[in-house]
């Protein structure tokens, strides 16, 4: 794997359909760049002001917009291949292959412009590298619409994904941004994703007097929060896992009721098999909510751990139901499980928000308190430092007078020495 190398990958389930068959759902495409290991910001030195960039970063913004729209072909791409799953395309398949085409063949123009901007050889040479790959695909886009066929479009992605990653070697490797005692930064243009990194990177030479006793005073109050928000995302995953049962129970009461056949109630069975064992994995992950509800310390999980012991009660039902082979009265069960997951899940949500709320007045009035702090820290040293400077001409005052004193005895016993 070498830097500025392209990953792409994507994720997908499968399972066993209502009627038997295999079925596979695919995600999104998602991207993972190799970035060179000594791609870095750092803070530099520099003498005089700040050095402005010049065409190059104009370019290297330019190639990021362009394999950002590459990106999104890729995307667009992906997403009608994972829709044409059947023997025959859809009805909007040529169309929307012609909005890709298109598409990319307004990339191929803007890159052609980019073509004529960049100097240097080794760009040009990677910029023709991109515009063959980017033709060859508006080739491969038009073979698909023509022929209304999937095929093509899947050798397209191959080179649409090739052309993202050229795009991505035409961006610069070392950003260095410099800040001279008058405050001077490097100016120049640079592609969004740099912009970002350099907005994180801190470059500051002022003193520091009250930050660390701040950092230390400011309560935390943000493990609470998350520990609630996590209750809260696993309620909501329980609502939503306990329907997606409810509907598969459903249709397989409606199979129940019609089975015939021997080989039919044998399906029967091994469906009701899985969907068993699916319940008792909710009623498991409903234990782990309410353990989590007795650990934490809010106030909102005291009531709300009472009311998910009673839809425990429900799914344990529904469990039971399953284990007797008793579908309908184990749909009844979850269906007023999931009812009170819901009313559960919304009214958690509620009180989470509420104690957010309060958690974020709490926080602002003490960071007020501390800031007011601050501001008396700062006027009793200002205070304090102008009574040691009155003091020291004082003390410099008295030690002048005492000095003269001491000279002119000095001159008393030298001219009583002389009388002598």
């Amino acid at each position: 794997m070498q830097p500025d190398s392209l990953i792409s990958y994507y994720l997908f389930a499968e399972d066993i359909a209502a009627d038997g068959k295999p079925r596979r759902i695919s995600s999104d495409m998602f991207f993972m760049e190799v970035r060179h290991f000594e791609e870095i910001f750092r803070q530099g030195q520099s003498a005089g002001g700040g050095s402005k960039g010049g065409k190059s970063g104009g370019n290297a913004e330019k190639a990021e917009k362009l394999a950002e729209q590459q990106k999104q072909i890729i995307n667009a791409t992906w997403k009608i291949i994972r829709r044409e799953i059947k023997s025959t395309v859809s009805t909007a398949f040529k169309e929307d292959v012609g909005t890709l085409k298109q598409a990319q063949q307004a990339l191929v123009t803007a890159t052609l412009e980019l073509a004529a901007k960049v100097k240097e050889q080794k760009s040009k040479a990677i910029i023709e590298s991109i515009t063959a790959k980017m033709q060859e695909t508006v080739a491969l886009l038009d073979s698909s619409q023509e022929a209304g066929n999937v095929e093509p479009l899947t050798n397209a992605l191959s080179t649409e994904q090739a052309s993202y990653q050229l795009l991505l070697k035409l961006r610069a490797r070392e950003h260095r941004v410099s800040q001279n005692k008058n405050g001077g930064g490097s100016k120049g243009g640079g592609s969004s994703r740099s912009q970002n990194q350099l907005q994180q990177l801190e470059l500051t030479n002022q003193k520091q007097r009250y930050e660390t006793e701040n950092q230390a005073s400011m309560p935390q109050a943000t493990q609470p929060d998350r520990e609630s928000l996590q209750i809260l995302n696993r309620l909501r995953e329980l609502a939503q896992r306990q329907k997606d049962l409810n509907e598969q129970l459903k249709a397989l009461a409606d199979k129940q009721r019609f089975a015939k056949t021997d080989q039919e109630r044998e399906e029967i069975e091994r469906q009701l098999k899985r969907l068993r064992e699916r319940q008792r994995e909710l009623l498991r992950k409903a234990d782990e909510v309410a353990q989590r509800m007795d650990q934490s310390k809010q106030p909102s999980s005291t009531k709300s751990r009472r009311e998910l012991e009673q839809t425990r009660n429900h799914l344990q039902q529904s469990s039971e139901s399953l284990k007797e082979g008793q579908i309908s009265r184990a749909l009844n069960s979850g269906t007023r499980a999931q009812q009170q997951l819901d009313q559960l899940k919304n009214d958690f949500r509620k009180k989470t928000a509420n104690q957010f709320a309060d958690t974020m007045r709490g926080l602002k009035q003490q960071a007020e308190q501390l800031d007011e702090k601050q501001k008396q820290i700062g006027a009793q040293l200002n205070q304090q430092q102008q009574q040691a400077q009155a003091q020291e001409r004082k003390s410099l005052r008295r030690n002048q007078g005492q000095q003269e004193l001491a000279n002119q005895l000095q001159e008393q016993e030298d001219r009583l020495k002389n009388l002598m």
